[in-house]
């Protein structure tokens, strides 16, 4: 995703019926800015603690700190495609990739609307 700073962390992520996937990223330190992704009915999302994706951090390497990524070639969307029996093989589904303290993965056929937002809180920010 085009105009996002490089170093950015997610503080918060939200899955709601009415409002979507939202995810909200900052730049890491009290006065950075924070941004709000939207996917509206995505059709599938994961999270996990860095520590815990380890081998995908490496394959990434020199790309860090860069937080946001389309992959291509995605073994998750080849999974979801064959554990949904090929359905939605016909949909134009990309795989969303953001990198920070956690990684959050969605799958989706629409893009995502990106907006900058007022930071509310500096709370735990140096």
């Amino acid at each position: 995703m085009s105009g996002l700073p490089r170093n950015l962390d997610k503080p918060s992520l939200l899955s709601d019926y009415e409002k979507g996937f939202q995810l909200t990223l900052a730049e890491p330190h009290a006065e950075g800015r924070v941004f709000t992704i939207v996917f509206e009915k995505p059709l599938a999302f994961r999270s996990a603690n860095e520590s815990y994706r380890l081998k995908l951090i490496e394959l990434l390497g020199t790309e860090l700190p860069w937080p946001t990524f389309k992959v291509q070639n995605s073994e998750w969307l080849k999974w979801f495609r064959d554990q949904t029996l090929g359905i939605y093989c016909d949909w134009q589904v990309e795989h969303f990739l953001f990198v920070g303290e956690d990684i959050v993965e969605v799958l989706s056929n629409r893009e995502p609307t990106c907006v900058e937002v007022k930071r509310t809180s500096t709370f735990g920010w140096n």
